[in-house]
Formats: C-alpha cells, sequence, structure tokens
C-alpha cells in the first residue's frame, strides 16, 4: 500500500489506505528511484583497500558478494 513494490493493480479507498499507512504518503514514483547511488562508494572502498586497476564487473562482484570477491581479488593478485 505504501508504494515501495511499485503501483497497486487497483484503486484502494483512503480509509482503508489511512488504516494501514497512517498519514504517510504513498510512493508514487519508482521506488527504486528513491535509492542512493553506491557504485561510486564500492569503487572507492576497493581502491582504498589497494585494489587498482579493477573493471566494472569486479565493482558489481564486491557490490553482491563482498567477502567472496576480496577472497577472489587476492587469489588472484599475483
Amino acid at each position: 500500500v505504501r508504494g515501495k513494490y511499485g503501483a497497486l493493480p487497483g484503486k484502494i479507498s483512503d480509509e482503508i489506505r489511512h488504516t494501514i499507512i497512517g498519514d504517510e504518503e504513498p510512493i508514487t514514483c519508482r521506488p527504486a528511484d528513491l535509492i542512493e547511488p553506491e557504485l561510486a562508494g564500492y569503487t572507492e572502498d576497493l581502491n582504498s583497500k589497494g585494489y587498482t586497476g579493477i573493471t566494472e564487473e569486479d565493482v558489481l562482484t564486491y557490490a553482491m558478494f563482498p567477502e567472496v570477491a576480496i577472497n577472489f581479488f587476492e587469489a588472484n593478485r599475483r
């Protein structure tokens, strides 16, 4: 009802909406647009740990699986 999973498939009465979310405004835009970009932060984090020359794929791997990515980077650093 808040809109975190997108728009509802149909109308919902204002009374029911108010019962569920109170005075909170429902999300009317694409919910993912409310998430702050994080990719640059992961790139900076890897650079600060000494991993230079990383690819976009490396950054995405680190974002999804940080511990596994670091282990992989360490094993393949040679």
